[in-house]
């Protein structure tokens, strides 16, 4: 098999034939499409086993929804392309997406393309591009992917099957979002360089509703996942970009504590300060403030529990970045 291309569906009926319509006429017979099922309560089953019926290359396997993570290690088990493209049941891709990326995979283990983000309801588009040509980026390189929106996602990468089979590559079931950066994280581990191309081929489309619309995730997790995500990040970073890496980090950790109050409508000046002081435990991050020039003053307003004006300080410091 040339491509598996794994798709973890859950009541997408409104979608899903948008979906498959996009990818079929890609496929040749060395492609398969998994469709995994995670219990749907709409028609979304009855629609995927039709189009299994008219599809040779086409395969469904109904399971218990335990999340996207566990829909999508259950499409890595059943896929036997030497390629993995991860593509969500509700979104849909441009008429070259496979063609491209096998284009640019022969030449490095991992590709990254540019994407479209579709408001669903008033169809606002907006483009997601590292830059206009195509860059040969490294580990190092990754934090600044990160910071253009395109490293966190799974469905804008084409995978080398045996890389993730070969040492065991699963998305974290734990966790309901952000699970796709670890996997990234870890799939980067066994690799050195990768092709960032500006073809903008996927279309990820934004709805208000959805099974990670509704979801409040425990703040424990969101955090507990932040310092993997750093583990993750210090990894790849053994030498440039670690206090770029750290400002990220410590900029998550504020945008995690910020949708927590925001979720559990926390209005009192006092309580929210409160909040950010009790659930800030950065020491993991910034144990070091005399070897990077940027982290002295974060690290300095972090010991003295000035943690608002650390955050504020912090924001600056990463526009900064993201300006230059």
């Amino acid at each position: 098999m040339r491509v598996s291309v794994i798709i973890p569906v859950y009541n997408a009926e409104k979608y899903i034939e948008k979906c498959l319509n996009s990818i079929i006429p890609q496929l040749t017979l060395e492609d398969e499409i998994i469709l995994i099922n995670a219990s749907s309560t709409d028609k979304t089953e009855e629609i995927c086993s039709n189009y299994v019926k008219e599809n040779n290359n086409i395969k469904l396997y109904n399971i218990e929804n335990n999340g996207p993570s566990s829909s999508r290690n259950a499409g890595i088990k059943k896929a036997t392309g030497k390629y993995i493209i991860f593509i969500d049941g509700d979104d849909y891709i441009e008429p070259d997406y496979i063609s491209t990326m096998l284009k640019y995979v022969k030449e490095r283990q991992l590709v990254i393309c540019s994407y479209r983000m579709v408001q669903y309801e008033t169809g606002t588009e907006t483009i997601k591009k590292y830059s206009d040509k195509v860059e040969v980026l490294t580990k190092d390189d990754m934090i600044k992917v990160y910071e253009k929106e395109l490293f966190s996602l799974v469905w804008n990468k084409i995978f080398e099957r045996d890389i993730i089979i070969d040492n065991n590559i699963q998305f974290n079931t734990k966790f309901y979002k952000g699970e796709d950066l670890l996997f990234n994280l870890e799939y980067m581990k066994y690799i050195e360089n990768v092709s960032v191309i500006p073809n903008v081929l996927y279309n990820y489309i934004i709805k208000k509703t959805g099974i990670n619309k509704s979801y409040k995730e425990p703040i424990e997790n969101r955090l507990q996942r932040t310092k993997l995500i750093y583990e993750g990040f210090m990894i790849l970073n053994q030498n440039n970009n670690i206090d770029r890496v750290k400002i990220n980090i410590v900029d998550m950790n504020f945008l995690h504590l910020r949708n927590y109050i925001k979720e559990n409508n926390i209005n009192n000046p006092f309580k929210i300060v409160k909040t950010l002081n009790k659930y800030t435990n950065l020491d993991y991050c910034l144990s070091d403030e005399n070897k990077y020039e940027n982290l002295k003053n974060i690290k300095k307003l972090y010991d003295k529990k000035h943690i608002t004006l650390m955050y504020l300080r912090n924001k600056l410091l990463l526009k900064k970045l993201r300006n230059e």
